[in-house]
């Protein structure tokens, strides 16, 4: 499990590890985490025609269970 470290220099109560599932607010599936940015996470959905979406980590309401939940919909 990474731990990220928040700009104040302490440990940030989010932490995200690659492959997570992520739900919208209505629990609508999205895909899964793909890649960790500092103030962004990638999300990747579908194989062949595959859409990516670059997600603010302040839109995320939860991370419980290796299931990232986010405050919007789709």
């Amino acid at each position: 499990m990474s731990i990220e470290k928040s700009p104040a220099g302490g440990v940030s109560a989010h932490t995200y590890e690659l492959g997570q599932e992520v739900l919208d607010r209505d629990g609508k599936k999205l895909g899964k985490l793909r890649a960790r940015f500092s103030q962004y996470i990638l999300i990747e959905r579908g194989g062949l025609f595959s859409k990516a979406y670059y997600v603010p980590k302040s839109v995320v309401a939860g991370n419980v269970k290796g299931v990232i939940r986010l405050s919007l919909n789709e």
